[in-house]
């Protein structure tokens, strides 16, 4: 809490959750088969938007700091608790010039609100995630 008030993020609840799942990453010369962190950040119900150079900083320090994390994916649903859903969604919208190396591809917080109301009021999805891992740590595709 204190890291968001210093970059004045209003929040009512934030979090983070290490998923029950494994995702396919790269941790120095090899592949990794480890685990990704959401980060949920809402104010008022749903989902608040957060500087994205705060983003890019959280995740880079979670997949070099915290063991067995190989992606960080960003909850762009109505704030809703992540333990108590069954169906969840990832999204990877990356740029790339080589594709040796990518970035998470930062589109405008309203066009973010408005893909992932609709993909959940129109699917059974009921969580849906922005992955905003770079590679690396993380692969462009998730297997």
């Amino acid at each position: 809490d204190q890291e968001l008030a210093a970059h004045a993020i209003e929040h009512d609840r934030a979090e983070c959750l290490i998923l029950p799942l494994k995702s396919v990453g790269i941790k120095g010369d090899a592949r990794s088969y480890e685990s990704p962190v959401v980060v949920s950040i809402a104010r008022d119900g749903r989902w608040a938007p957060v500087p994205y150079p705060f983003l890019e900083n959280l995740s880079s320090r979670l997949t070099n700091e915290v063991p067995r994390v190989n992606r960080v994916v960003w909850d762009l649903t109505s704030g809703a608790r992540v333990g108590e859903l069954d169906r969840l969604a990832f999204l990877r919208l990356l740029t790339s010039r080589d594709a040796m190396t990518a970035d998470w591809a930062k589109l405008e917080p309203d066009l973010l609100e408005l893909i992932s109301a609709r993909i959940v009021a129109e699917t059974d999805i009921d969580c849906l995630f922005l992955d905003i891992t770079q590679k690396p740590p993380s692969m462009m595709e998730w297997e």
